[in-house]
């Protein structure tokens, strides 16, 4: 089963991606950027794609570097490219202003998708296609 690293400080927001999501892959939960890094130290985690917010409280960054949090998840996957070099990344995020997407898309295959635009079963279409994955068959 594949794994995808999520990273969102609202849990009410992501509950719906991860309920969906963890049908068809194992998800790794974080809600800071200090948490996934905690555990992603050395690659200790195998991962097969990061999902993450781009607007986060900006520990363990700095306020001015993350632009009061706005940026914050564009700093945590320059981190975790560090270990997850050809991982895919998207970016699911409700504030993406263009200089954050800008920034977003310097990643390779790095996509942003917007929160408002993309249901639990639309983020799982896109992690199907990405991962290879098969969908499931039709269980009547």
């Amino acid at each position: 089963m594949k794994t995808i690293l999520m990273v969102d400080d609202s849990r009410l927001a992501m509950r719906g991606y991860q309920t969906r999501l963890s049908r068809e892959c194992d998800v790794i939960r974080c809600y800071s950027a200090m948490e996934a890094l905690a555990k992603s130290v050395g690659g200790a985690v195998k991962v097969d794609l990061l999902l993450l917010d781009v607007m986060m409280p900006p520990d363990p960054y700095g306020i001015e570097e993350t632009q009061g949090g706005l940026a914050t998840g564009i700093f945590l996957a320059k981190d975790l490219r560090a270990q997850y070099e050809k991982v895919p990344l998207i970016f699911l995020t409700n504030v993406v202003p263009a200089d954050i997407e800008r920034m977003a898309r310097t990643f390779a295959s790095a996509i942003v998708i917007a929160k408002v635009e993309c249901t639990p079963m639309c983020l799982m279409e896109r992690v199907r296609d990405i991962l290879c994955i098969d969908a499931p068959s039709d269980r009547r």
